[in-house]
């Protein structure tokens, strides 16, 4: 899929467990998401050129992101806000403009 141009949320994931695929997010006003105890699984996506964060991780949001890239976002390429609980694994996080991963809660990153 290929999700562009949004003036809002790229993903926006609320309180569900979907998985994410093989996706673009990019040009837009953000990339994903996740509120409410999401914990749901996103893989090989790309989030890119987008005007805020490219994930952003709620309280208590606990999902995967795996072998993802995030680059070129304006603000943060991921805000993990506090009491979140993400796992992130094999994603290249780069080229953001104020820091690729800003951290508030505790989570596992390899």
């Amino acid at each position: 899929s290929d999700i562009f141009g949004n003036t809002v949320f790229g993903i926006a994931v609320n309180g569900a467990f979907p998985s994410i695929s093989n996706c673009k997010i990019h040009d837009g006003q953000s990339g994903i998401t996740f509120e409410n105890e999401s914990a749901c699984f996103v893989s090989e996506c790309e989030i890119y050129n987008i005007e805020d964060c490219g994930a952003v991780i709620c309280a208590d949001a606990k999902p995967s992101i795996n072998k993802c890239k995030i680059h070129n976002c304006k603000v943060y390429g991921v805000w993990i806000k506090k009491r979140a609980k993400p796992s992130i694994n094999g994603c290249e996080v780069t080229c953001n403009t104020l820091e690729d991963i800003k951290k508030e809660g505790l989570f596992n990153l390899f």
